[in-house]
């Protein structure tokens, strides 16, 4: 969610503060209609990007939201524009539209097309540095398919009609490779908002899940990672570091380093899960397979791993293709491309 422009936007909460007027209260109302609009449309948005949509990293859209303030400073929607004018025909134009299509565009992150693409538009291209390696297309591959212990998670934590919030915090007690790879992607994107404010998930998102057609499972993971991490955001960050530094989210897994597994109290219930038999579930929720502390299941990874330290304090990624002179420190806004890359 972001105003037209941000000086705009800092003029009109200055105005009203001097007039006596909690700009803050506001502002809050405002975010509450444009997150309950979007939860109305999200089953209609959530068909077609299933239907059109190949990758998940793909899909970006600009919503115009038009907000009137009555004489009790109430805010009404009016309408929503799909396709808002981008058009600058003043100098004014230009100072609150280019701003917010540079941020759109970083937001929106592009990531470079697959080998086959690029081969399309130039064949002679194909031997360029831009193609793939058959070894990194299997490595793309094996980041979509899902290990039946992650498709067992998602399952789990649908099934229950009625979860407290003690359920929904225990979905980052062990984390899979896929909730690495969009949890990375989530805090990567928040690092190139610019002037846009994240309103879902956030720290207090916890409130709308209710208001969803369909719980979805990544709306529960994001939501509660807000939860644990938004106050403490370089904790998460590192967290994520080091699994990514371990390939955990290309599905490097080990008994030191398990997967997801149902509880053992659940085991002794009748537990059903959608797309899974009573005897699948036992077996992937095999005890042998948990530990008493999961290195994956919060504070104590963050002591699993030595990383090399730099100047900056930030870890230092190690690749083969590079030498020691070269090895540059880690940034945020680079998560992304270990998950991508590694």
């Amino acid at each position: 969610v972001r105003f037209a422009s941000c000086k705009a936007l800092k003029a009109l909460w200055s105005y009203l503060n001097q007039k006596g007027v909690n700009s803050d209260k506001i502002w809050e109302k405002i975010k509450d209609i444009v997150i309950k609009t979007v939860i109305a449309s999200e089953p209609y948005v959530t068909s077609l990007v299933k239907m059109y949509v190949q990758k998940p990293y793909s899909c970006h859209e600009l919503f115009g939201f038009d907000i009137m303030l009555d004489e009790n400073l109430k805010p009404w929607i009016l309408e929503v524009n799909i396709s808002p004018s981008l058009h600058s025909n003043s100098p004014l134009d230009i100072n609150i539209k280019g701003q917010m299509i540079r941020d759109v565009l970083n937001l929106a992150g592009f990531v470079f097309p697959p080998k086959e693409d690029v081969v399309a538009s130039s064949i002679s291209a194909s031997s360029s540095s831009i193609s793939l390696s058959s070894f990194e297309k299997e490595r793309c591959k094996a980041m979509i398919e899902l290990f039946p212990e992650e498709k067992m998670k998602r399952s789990y934590f649908l099934s229950h009609k009625i979860p407290d919030e003690d359920f929904y915090a225990s979905i980052l007690d062990t984390l899979t490779p896929d909730d690495v790879r969009i949890l990375v992607e989530t805090e990567d994107e928040f690092a190139r908002r610019g002037c846009f404010e994240r309103v879902f998930p956030s720290p207090c998102s916890s409130r709308y899940l209710r208001f969803f057609e369909q719980l979805r499972y990544f709306n529960i993971l994001t939501d509660q990672w807000e939860q644990k991490y938004y106050w403490n955001k370089q904790r998460g960050i590192d967290l994520l570091r080091r699994l990514c530094l371990r390939n955990f989210h290309l599905g490097n897994v080990s008994d030191s380093y398990p997967l997801w597994s149902v509880p053992k109290s659940q085991l002794r219930n009748e537990l059903h899960l959608n797309g899974f038999s009573k005897p699948e579930v036992a077996k992937l929720g095999n005890p042998s397979l948990q530990k008493e502390k999961s290195p994956s299941s919060g504070e104590d990874l963050l002591q699993a791993f030595k990383l090399t330290a730099c100047q900056s304090g930030l870890p230092v990624i190690r690749s083969p293709m590079v030498t020691e002179k070269s090895l540059l420190p880690q940034s945020l806004s680079s998560l992304s491309d270990i998950a991508l890359l590694v």
